[in-house]
Formats: C-alpha cells, structure tokens, sequence
C-alpha cells in the first residue's frame, strides 16, 4: 500500500496546457479535487450570472437566463465547452470575439473564478 499524496489540488494555470483531451483530465482533476466535480456552480460576473458543471465527460460554462421559469439555457447559451475533442470559447470565436455582448472569459478565467470563489 502507497501513502497517500498530500500533493495540493492542481491550480487554474495548469490545467491550460496541452490538446483538449490532457486539458480535460487536469479540469476534472481540478473540480474533483475540491469536491465539485458533477455539481452546478452558479458564478456572478459583471452583473450576469453563469453556470458550471464539470462532469467526466466535459466542462460547460452557460450564461444563465435570469427570466423567471425558463431553463438556464433558453434562452440562455453556452460561453465555454471543453470536452476530449475540442475547447470552444465564446470569446476566441470568429465573428464573437469583438462582439460587446460576447463572453471575455476563458477556460483559465473560468478556472481562476472557481479557485477564488470555492477553494
């Protein structure tokens, strides 16, 4: 039998490196590590809130809809996907990236975001 490791969880800044499957295990890494993998984290910023939900098959950010009784995505959207296949960020979209209405944010941003607010 092993000792366990006291290594500290991995931090926003590593889990940016690599192609999106190695991006994907430091992510759900990342989220198991503090006790958040498979829940809904709700993050205000700038005065619109968003949803996160890292599970193992992927990490999606949504801008949530603040109209009462509709689902966060309708009319809401996706601002951050990443899954083993591909990273999509709303702001590194052509044609969204100088949109005002576009997400600035990106999945080290969103990672940041969740290192301040619950670890």
């Amino acid at each position: 039998m092993s000792p366990q490791s006291h290594e500290p969880p991995p931090r926003a800044a590593d889990c940016s490196r690599g192609g999106p499957a190695e991006q994907l295990d430091k992510v759900r890494e990342f989220f198991r590590a503090r006790g958040l993998l498979g829940k809904k984290l709700d993050l205000k910023v700038g005065g619109q809130t968003y949803r996160l939900v890292c599970d193992d098959r992927a990490l999606a950010v949504f801008r949530v809809n603040e109209r009462k009784g509709l689902p966060p995505g309708n009319p809401g959207w996706m601002v951050c996907r990443l899954d083993r296949d591909s990273l999509f960020e709303e702001c590194a979209s052509p044609g969204l990236n100088h949109c005002q209405l576009a997400c600035p944010h990106t999945l080290r941003d969103w990672l940041e975001l969740v290192e301040k607010e619950f670890s």
